[in-house]
């Protein structure tokens, strides 16, 4: 997750999950488009213990895929900002 305000980019880099970025919507579009490629996650310039961010972040992503997974019509329900 992200949130304003942080020292990347005005951003601050939270495990997956907390945040202002809505990292479902996100997957979902993934989802929606077909990506079948790997999919990382950066822990960069996070202070504390790596270990205990992948967790939560690897438990967040599994729940959210799992919800996808259950209900690839929600990946239709998101509205999208028009790029214009």
């Amino acid at each position: 997750g992200t949130s304003k305000g942080g020292r990347v980019a005005g951003n601050s880099i939270e495990p997956l999950g907390p945040g202002q970025m809505d990292n479902f919507a996100v997957l979902a579009l993934l989802f929606k488009v077909g990506l079948e490629g790997p999919i990382g996650f950066q822990a960069y310039d996070m202070m504390g213990d790596p270990y205990y961010y992948l967790k939560q972040t690897k438990d967040a992503f599994d729940e959210m895929l799992d919800r996808l997974e259950r209900h690839p019509e929600w990946a239709d329900a998101i509205i999208w900002p028009s790029s214009q």
